[in-house]
């Protein structure tokens, strides 16, 4: 599994294309498989720390996707966000 993912704030260069082992799920948990991720402005203000919400580090950018369920649990409603 790929991702995008910022250790520290700051400019562009502190975004680390990484190479992820695909995570467990949980009975309760969904597993997709992303194709690809857009990042747009807020990932930017985030990425230099101007959020206005605290975001712990590390983490992974991109949260607009398209996405294929690779498991289904019996749960009725599935949220979730693209953190690893």
């Amino acid at each position: 599994m790929r991702a995008a993912i910022i250790f520290q704030f700051g400019s562009p260069n502190a975004i680390v294309n990484s190479e992820l082992d695909r995570p467990e799920v949980g009975d309760e948990q969904v597993l997709v498989r992303i194709a690809a991720a857009g990042v747009g402005p807020w990932d930017a203000l985030i990425r230099e720390g101007k959020s206005v919400l605290p975001q712990p580090l590390p983490l992974t950018l991109g949260s607009d996707y398209p996405h294929q369920k690779l498991s289904r649990p019996p749960i009725s409603e599935v949220a979730g966000t693209p953190c690893p």
